[in-house]
């Protein structure tokens, strides 16, 4: 078994384990937001999309918030008198260089830093004046699954703890062993030659994510976008050499004339149907599929899914 199968297999039992251990630090995490300061949410890769679902979760709270890229936060600050704010800062490894790079700025402008981490003990988390560490465990294969859903449900405990409301993780964890076993035996043609990822709202982050997982695990270009904005200029390259991935919605018609190769996900139609009632929880129990995908995708073109030949696990 390759070493990315295995990973994606610990996740029913990683999400209840990093779920308790973050929400160990409720209070502290409750005071962080107390204060009426400016917040960014930075990261790079898939801890981008890590900041994009948290940012999702605070303005459902309407707390006002600014996520971005890593590496496009420093040139921000230069540019701007922010200071005295807080940044949350996502990074698995702890060790990204953007990622470090802008906590050093953020710091010289006197800005709270809490960094979310899969293990405590590097850079980012000893420069931070919190760290919340979800502890997967050591993640081997180059693509990050049980770390990215491991960020995720850190942003579920900081949800839990501003708002007071309980979290099934008891369901997710379910709904992940579920879609891990449906999804090993989907039916697919993988002969496609590009991907298109499609989710809107809090859904968009697990395009993203998805479209993210296949071009670094098979080498496949794909993209994700929310499902009205492709149809802005984007949709001109369809063609029926692509995959378009729906989760949680059907294609319009328009896209139905131009491709018929589909990847239903917890929508009308498909057999990878997550069970959960919470858009949250179903927006990270809908990963487990896209991640299964590049999987395969990258098996059937006799790719090592554990070693891609042009990344690193960090980045420096």
């Amino acid at each position: 078994m390759y070493h990315l199968e295995a990973e994606i297999r610990e996740q029913p039992l990683t999400v209840k384990r990093s779920f308790d251990r973050i929400i160990s630090h409720s209070e502290t995490i409750k005071d962080l937001f107390n204060d009426d300061r400016d917040i960014f949410i930075i990261g790079s890769g898939s801890s981008y999309h890590s900041a994009l679902f948290l940012s999702s979760i605070l303005d459902s709270l309407s707390i006002f918030n600014k996520p971005m890229p890593s590496s496009l936060f420093n040139d921000m600050l230069e540019s701007s008198e922010y200071r005295d704010g807080l940044v949350i800062a996502f990074s698995q490894s702890g060790e990204s260089s953007d990622v470090i790079a802008s906590a050093k700025a953020a710091k010289n402008r006197n800005f709270k830093l809490v960094s979310i981490t899969n293990g405590e003990i590097n850079t980012l988390a000893h420069m931070s004046d919190h760290n919340l560490s979800y502890n997967v465990g050591e993640e081997i294969a180059i693509t990050a699954t049980k770390s990215f859903t491991g960020s995720l449900i850190a942003s579920l405990a900081i949800y839990s703890s501003i708002s007071g409301l309980d979290i099934n993780i008891a369901g997710l964890s379910a709904s992940i062993d579920g879609l891990i076993a449906k999804s090993a035996s989907m039916s697919l043609d993988f002969s496609f030659k590009k991907a298109i990822f499609l989710g809107s709202g809090i859904f968009n982050v697990s395009a993203m994510e998805g479209a993210l997982k296949l071009r670094e695990t098979a080498g496949i270009d794909a993209e994700g976008f929310p499902f009205r904005e492709y149809q802005h200029g984007y949709i001109e390259t369809l063609d029926d050499q692509t995959l378009v991935v729906c989760i949680s919605d059907v294609p319009s018609d328009k896209i139905r004339t131009y491709t018929s190769k589909f990847l239903l996900v917890d929508t009308v139609g498909s057999d990878l149907i997550s069970g959960l009632d919470d858009p949250l929880l179903r927006a990270i129990a809908d990963i487990i599929p896209l991640q299964i995908l590049a999987l395969r995708s990258a098996i059937a073109r006799n790719i090592d899914p554990d070693h891609p030949k042009k990344l690193t696990k960090v980045v420096k």
